[in-house]
């Protein structure tokens, strides 16, 4: 029995010493593969100032760019509601609470009413679906926990928040707290990062009083809210310094063009971008914002050259996510970047290395530097009607006091006046808002995603007592033509060197440097752009438009066939000169047959208005019926109504009853009914003269009986 008991302990002691081996080698083994993973993978864990004590860290895939995928932005909005940031938010007017440490007393304008809670939640959602397409991260490991403190910035959490977190790349904490600078709308900021500086955790804090929820804010609202994000995802001095993607260089500048120590981002992707975006192969970076105050300067591209890119120091309302800043995201190597998520930056675009290294005052643009002007213009981007923002302004540096007058344009643009967009509430005044106003029929404009600025003179013939139909012919005179103003037109780009404009109802070439005129149913012109600074970013080439050759013959009258040749023509390209041609035979792609609608077409539709009276140039408009597309065949065929005018007075004076039927049966109503009040008139005096003298009668028949009978007596 003994001998059992002392074998079954001996077992029990070989099976524990055996277990603790087990224990000791899946311990070693287990230190082993963090160490591993510690030396492969650099984003491993978070800083030191750690506020909850958990470990973050990167999926271990030896940056594998096959396991970069969309990064997970999650909101926390609970302090959107006032009662959860009672201390730090204002719920009514008097209200004390902290701003920035100190005492603060509320106004109306710092209540964050529900409207403005339900516009910023959706303009936030919609910002984050942007950088959510074109950024992609490594993805943190573990779920992101938040303790309630950012540094030395309270931000009150939840217990779901604190002890199991969200699974995400970045946690934002949205705040809407009021800001002491009432010129500043909304600051985002760093609250934890990995130990490689990668960012997790943000606050976005937005000023109640800067929140518009009008449609026509929305714009650059996104903007601002994408600008905010984009510091909080790593976009700042501190970041850009602790990455090395810094260095100094000097730049000329002001009147005299003397050389300051400046700023700029020097990394590959950033450094490639402005040399293709400048034509310039000699810019050694991206220049930061030298002025401003501490939060401006150094952590947003400087906006003399930059101007409303989205990253700049100062809001626009049309703002531009442009390859720049996306070159810097992937620079910092968080990122992968889709820049097919890129807008076109049209500042500066392809003016070479003296638009960067020169003072504004020698830009040869008077859109980009501009004198006090009341006139109205376009941007130089095209897509609005500003004003120059040149104003007075006190204490101007003297090396940007380029007019000499006491006017200048904004500080962080270096004082360097511009043509500005007019910030109009509904935004009428620029071409890409749904604005619904037709300020712009009159010259044939139209607002639209698609809409940019052009001078012009065009005036529709509608305005002036003109008919619809009209082109060269009278233009020569100037009838009606406008005076030369900016108005919004819709575009089509078909490469970077062809552009289109839609003038009422079609679209016609703009030859750049040139001009378009000659344009149905408008007098005047309309000044083609002399570069592409319309068609920037343009697809390669776009083959589905229609387009017109030729025409054979080259005259006729109505009634005539004739042959058309082009390309990309379908069975629904619908000829028409001055109006639909009859007959259409559709014999390929390149070639149709038709015949130019007849007189009885006219007569019929009641558009003898609009015929011509004599022989002259018209266009041919060559119209997809489905696509809306056309091609245009400027002045390209004689219609001839009459063989000679001078030859045909007769026939001439015909016509002119014929169209114009209407006139001479007026006149013979109105004399008939002339002729009818004449003879009325005729009749009843004749008989006011008859009743006159047969009442004479009777009076004197009655003293004839009278004198007898006093006889008698």
């Amino acid at each position: 029995m003994n001998e059992l008991i002392d074998l079954t302990k001996t077992i029990k002691l070989q099976l524990f010493i055996h277990y603790q081996y087990i224990n000791i080698l899946y311990t070693i083994l287990f230190y082993v593969s963090i160490l591993g993973f510690v030396v492969k993978d650099r984003r491993i864990k978070r800083n030191n100032n750690n506020i909850d004590g958990n470990s973050y860290s990167s999926e271990n895939n030896n940056n594998n760019e096959n396991n970069f995928k969309s990064i997970r932005i999650k909101l926390f909005t609970d302090n959107l509601l006032l009662d959860n940031d009672s201390e730090n938010s204002c719920k009514n007017i008097g209200d004390r609470i902290k701003v920035a440490g100190t005492d603060y007393t509320c106004v109306e304008n710092d209540i964050l009413s529900d409207a403005k809670r339900l516009h910023l939640t959706n303009i936030l959602e919609s910002s984050i679906s942007v950088l959510q397409n074109a950024l992609r991260v490594d993805s943190l490991q573990y779920p992101i926990r938040y303790a309630g403190q950012c540094f030395d910035c309270p931000i009150p959490t939840n217990p779901q928040l604190q002890y199991s977190g969200v699974d995400a790349d970045l946690l934002l904490l949205i705040t809407a707290r009021p800001i002491l600078q009432k010129n500043v709308l909304a600051f985002g900021m760093i609250c934890e990062h990995l130990d490689d500086y990668r960012p997790f955790i943000g606050q976005l804090n937005f000023n109640p009083g800067s929140i518009e929820t009008t449609e026509a804010a929305i714009p650059s609202q996104i903007g601002l809210v994408l600008h905010e994000m984009t510091h909080v995802l790593g976009f700042g001095n501190d970041t850009m310094h602790r990455l090395n993607m810094t260095e100094k260089f000097v730049k000329t500048t002001g009147v005299n063009g003397h050389g300051v120590e400046a700023t700029r981002v020097n990394t590959p992707r950033v450094t490639s971008f402005v040399r293709h975006h400048f034509g310039c192969n000699d810019l050694g970076g991206a220049e930061l914002e030298d002025g401003g105050d501490l939060g401006t300067a150094m952590s947003h591209w400087e906006r003399r050259i930059f101007n409303n890119e989205y990253m700049t120091g100062q809001t626009s309302t049309n703002p531009v996510l442009s390859g720049l800043t996306l070159a810097f995201f992937e620079d910092t190597g968080f990122y992968r970047v889709n820049y097919s998520f890129a807008e076109p930056l049209i500042w500066g675009y392809k003016l070479g290395c003296n638009f960067v290294n020169q003072p504004c005052n020698r830009w040869k643009s008077d859109k980009m530097f501009c004198k006090f002007s009341f006139a109205p213009q376009c941007t130089y981007d095209r897509m609005a009607i500003g004003l120059c923002n040149s104003r007075a302004t006190d204490n101007i540096p003297v090396r940007f006091n380029y007019l000499q007058n006491g006017f200048a344009g904004d500080e962080l643009s270096d004082y360097c006046p511009y043509v500005e967009g007019v910030h109009d509430q509904d935004r009428s005044h620029y071409c890409t808002s749904p604005s619904s106003s037709n300020s712009f029929f009159y010259a044939g404009g139209k607002h639209g995603l698609s809409s940019r600025c052009f001078d012009s003179t065009l005036l529709s013939n509608a305005y002036n007592g003109g008919s619809t139909y009209s082109n060269s012919n009278n233009n020569n005179n100037n009838k009606g033509e406008g005076i030369n103003r900016p108005v919004c037109y819709e575009t089509a780009c078909l490469n970077e060197d062809r552009l289109k404009i839609k003038v009422g109802s079609y679209w016609y070439d703009c030859p750049y440097g040139g001009e378009i005129s000659n344009i149905e149913g408008f007098y005047g012109s309309l000044k083609c752009p002399s570069g592409v600074d319309v068609c920037v970013q343009a697809p390669d080439a776009v083959l589905d438009w229609p387009e017109f050759l030729s025409v054979e013959p080259t005259e006729g009258e109505p009634g005539d066939i004739v042959t058309i040749r082009g390309e990309n023509f379908n069975d629904n390209t619908i000829p028409m000169m001055v109006f639909n041609c009859e007959d259409v035979t559709l014999i390929n792609s390149t070639m149709i047959i038709a015949r130019i609608a007849n007189y009885s077409y006219f007569s019929q539709n009641g558009n003898f208005n609009y015929h011509p009276t004599v022989s002259k140039k018209i266009n041919i408009a060559l119209k997809d019926s489905v696509s809306g597309k056309n091609a245009m065949g400027i002045q390209s065929f004689q219609l001839k109504i009459f063989n000679d005018y001078e030859e045909n007075k007769l026939i001439t004076v015909g016509f002119w009853f014929y169209t114009h039927w209407y006139i001479p049966v007026l006149v013979g109503v109105v004399m008939l009914v002339a002729i009818i009040f004449l003879v009325y008139g005729i009749k009843k005096r004749q008989k006011q003269l008859l009743e006159k003298k047969s009442h004479l009668n009777s009076e004197s028949n009655s003293n004839s009986r009278n004198n007898h009978n006093q006889m008698e007596i």
